[in-house]
């Protein structure tokens, strides 16, 4: 019974497979790696380009809003030198002296009971008394008097205007909704400043009585030698319409804006969060309110989002030397832009860029596998004549044509079989003369059996 033929191995494809992914880690690998570096370092470019940017606009807009508050200063500092107050202010200053503590006490208490009961001589003395017209002609701008100009924004913002002298008392008021003593508030005690006298800038704070968010602004009133406080002029601002012509304005891209917030994170004015609210994120606040203009990455942008984003920041250097010494606060310019906004661009480079990459991976891997396959068939052809020495059945030499080591290769394996094939020769001559000397002692043998005689067998 015949053996089974052994089966063919079954022919092993994986060159081709191998070349290509090779290929591909070699042109794909460094492709995806630059990609990489691309997109990383562009992302940093774009943040040190927008963070700077952000800088030079917080600190420009700072620095503008530093002027409008020393012009607000400076225009409601003309009242304390009007001579017609400090002399009337002189005059009080004098008659309270002649006062012993418990005559004082017992006057404000009376004085304070009329002005709670609305009667009409210190409404008069108060509401239409000579301070109250130059408090009027001094809101009223060039309207009134052309020598006192304000700006129609300021005029607007106003929401209280009064005169205290040193006592507390108000004096002079353009309307009768404010309290009569002061003595004990922050932004009296803070401006009068035990008679020496300092500018005063209240922080940011809800008035139940007018329904805004309000900020003050105190100054002492000097006597004629600027000597000592003899009374303190209290302005109360409408803090978001006072500060919004000045930062609402200015918009860059879809959601870039500035905002104005103070040292606890409250927002003075921003055009998209309400005055009087804080940073969602407290985490923000140590990181734009430094006392030196820069930028940062931050953890969100502050409006309520979660993303990561980049915010420029500077303080209002010259405000600050009075805010801080008023309430310890300090007032900051912050300037954003949404994360999708100011990555666009990058994002935008890296996803034409991907497109292209991937491309250009595909090209890479067809023409990886043309050459693959330009590479694997001499090599089969070896193969297939390798197996067809090994049964003996190979007689043609191999003709490859790549110039290169496969084709010395095949030289080798025509070499091998020529020798192969001379050594099978004379080995078929050796084996046929052995054949024919064993045939040639098998018929001599034969021949001499045949000649020996037959054996007699004696008994």
């Amino acid at each position: 019974m015949k053996s089974p033929e052994p089966k063919p191995a079954k022919r092993k494809k994986g060159l081709t497979k191998k070349l290509v992914l090779s290929m591909l880690l070699v042109g794909a690998l460094p492709l995806l790696i630059g990609l990489m570096l691309a997109f990383y370092q562009g992302t940093q470019e774009i943040q040190e380009v927008n963070g700077s940017s952000f800088e030079a606009l917080a600190t420009e807009t700072a620095r503008k809003l530093d002027l409008v508050m020393a012009d607000e200063l400076a225009r409601t500092a003309l009242l304390t030198t009007d001579v017609k107050i400090i002399k009337q202010l002189e005059r009080t200053r004098d008659a309270l002296s002649e006062l012993n503590p418990q005559e004082l006490a017992l006057t404000l208490k009376q004085e304070q009971e009329a002005w709670n009961g609305r009667e009409a001589n210190i409404l008069q003395r108060i509401l239409k008394g000579p301070f109250a017209e130059v408090l009027q002609e001094h809101v009223g701008g060039t309207f009134m008097d052309p020598g006192h100009p304000i700006p129609v924004i300021t005029r607007s913002a106003t929401r209280g205007l009064f005169i205290t002298d040193r006592a507390g008392r108000v004096v002079a008021s353009l309307d009768s909704d404010v309290p009569y003593l002061h003595q004990e508030e922050a932004w009296w005690k803070g401006a009068f400043h035990n008679g020496v006298g300092q500018p005063y800038i209240g922080q940011i704070a809800f008035d139940s009585l007018r329904g805004v968010y309000t900020f003050t602004l105190a100054l002492p009133i000097m006597d004629s030698l600027r000597y000592e406080a003899i009374g303190v002029l209290h302005r109360i601002y409408d803090a978001k319409e006072f500060f919004a012509p000045s930062i609402d304005i200015i918009r860059f891209g879809k959601t870039g804006h500035v905002m104005l917030i103070d040292s606890r994170g409250v927002v003075l004015s921003c055009p998209i969060l309400p005055t009087g609210t804080s940073i969602s994120d407290t985490r923000l606040i140590p990181l734009v309110t430094p006392l030196r203009a820069g930028w940062t990455p931050a953890p969100s942008d502050g409006h309520g989002g979660t993303e990561s984003s980049i915010i420029g920041f500077a303080p209002l250097s010259n405000t600050r030397q009075i805010t801080q010494i008023s309430t310890g606060q300090t007032w900051h310019m912050f300037v954003w832009q949404s994360s999708e906004e100011v990555f666009a661009p990058i994002e935008h480079f890296f996803k034409w860029t991907a497109t292209f990459g991937l491309l250009g991976v595909a090209l890479l891997v067809t023409l990886g596998y043309i050459a693959a396959n330009r590479i694997a068939a001499p090599i089969r052809r070896l193969q297939e004549a390798a197996q067809q020495i090994g049964r003996g059945e190979y007689r043609e030499p191999i003709t490859l044509s790549t110039g290169d080591e496969i084709e010395e290769l095949a030289d080798e394996v025509n070499r091998m079989n020529q020798q192969l094939a001379s050594q099978f020769a004379g080995l078929e001559s050796q084996v046929e003369l052995k054949i024919q000397e064993v045939k040639y002692l098998e018929e001599s043998t034969i021949k001499i059996l045949d000649n020996v005689p037959d054996p007699v067998l004696m008994v």
